[in-house]
């Protein structure tokens, strides 16, 4: 192999990718946690009114954390069946990055003290909910851009069709309970719902197919 071929072969690897990527995810579990506040442990008291005055926040990074964790989980099984990357690829990893490095700052938005009102309320919601949305779509360009280019392991149609369909659910929930937020405040039930739901149907209509 000669020099260039060896270069061109070592820029095409994930390897890199994968270990910046994991680096950012990780700086933005850190900033999640660096964001929850401290208890008053002045009294007994006045510590289990700090909790209970900063749960919204506390819930808020328990959410986030997943979230991250399983984008990441996705993010790790995709890069596991790709053999080798493209500019158009990493372009497509950097906006997927983007999409983390702001949950941080969409975690805030949910924790808004005082009663905002609903549009307030579902701006804020309804941010945090785009940024997945956009996220999982970005996602699934990234699992059909490496499909289509042949930049994955042979004989992993399944692993690629599970991911598509976990793309697809996740950012259909969190795209549709947007202008749920607008109505009720309890738009987050499609977070859950769709993710689970939709992958499940997927799958069976396409073993039946």
């Amino acid at each position: 192999m000669t020099v260039v071929g060896a270069a061109r072969r070592k820029l095409e690897s994930p390897d890199r990718l994968v270990v910046f990527s994991d680096a950012v995810l990780a700086i933005a579990i850190t900033l999640l946690a660096i964001e929850l506040p401290v208890p008053d442990r002045g009294s007994r008291h006045l510590f289990l009114s700090s909790l209970n005055h900063d749960r919204d926040q506390y819930l808020a990074f328990i959410v986030s954390f997943w979230v991250v964790a399983l984008a990441w989980r996705g993010h790790h099984r995709l890069l596991a069946l790709v053999t080798r990357i493209d500019g158009r690829f990493e372009m497509l990893n950097f906006s997927w990055l983007l999409t983390i490095v702001l949950l941080p700052f969409a975690a805030k938005l949910l924790t808004l003290p005082g009663d905002p009102g609903r549009f307030v309320h579902a701006c804020c919601f309804g941010f945090y909910a785009l940024l997945e949305a956009a996220a999982y779509a970005v996602a699934l360009v990234m699992v059909r851009h490496a499909t289509a280019t042949g930049a994955v392991e042979p004989d992993c149609e399944e692993e690629i069709a599970a991911l598509e369909h976990k793309c697809i659910g996740t950012s259909v929930g969190f795209a549709l309970s947007i202008p749920l937020f607008f109505v009720v405040s309890y738009g987050w039930v499609l977070w859950i719902l769709a993710p689970n739901v939709i992958p499940r149907v997927a799958a069976r209509v396409r073993l039946r197919g």
